[in-house]
């Protein structure tokens, strides 16, 4: 008898938790986050949102450079090169790069995708400059330095 009354609690407990939720549902759901979209002179398109609530800033550069853009006989290439985005510029080493990026408080990164080469930002509001300083270096001036990329090869090759 004391097997039924621990299983018919369970169940009335898990009825009214789903109860509970899906009752809650529609007032969990986030608003509607509405995307503002311009493109530069030179063809630079961007997109962004607003949310004055927060001070953080994320920052998503999205470059035509994915895998599927690998030529045949150098696939990997898009990886490799969002790798070692990170590794180095003509003004910051990949320490330098890392440290300037926690001092800030700042998310920073650099993915491949099957589509695009993405460089990633997260940083307070005020330490944008900071952060844009260090996004456009990487963004323009990564070195591509031949110790690193013989580094990287090995790394991705086993």
């Amino acid at each position: 008898m004391r097997t039924f009354s621990i299983w018919r609690k369970a169940m009335m407990l898990t009825a009214l938790i789903s109860f509970c939720v899906v009752n809650t549902y529609g007032l969990l759901q986030a608003a509607p986050l509405t995307p503002k979209r311009s493109v530069t002179k030179n063809g630079i398109t961007l997109l962004w949102l607003e949310q004055a609530s927060l001070p953080v800033v994320s920052i998503q550069v999205l470059v035509q450079a994915g895998a599927m853009h690998d030529p045949k006989n150098k696939a990997g290439l898009a990886n490799m090169t969002a790798s070692l985005l990170e590794e180095g510029t003509a003004s910051r080493s990949a320490t330098e790069i890392s440290e300037t990026a926690d001092f800030i408080g700042a998310r920073f990164g650099a993915s491949a995708g099957k589509d695009y080469t993405t460089l990633r930002l997260r940083v307070l509001k005020k330490e944008l400059a900071t952060g844009f300083d260090l996004l456009s270096d990487v963004l323009m001036h990564a070195t591509f330095d031949e110790t690193e990329v013989t580094r990287i090869r090995k790394q991705v090759l086993g």
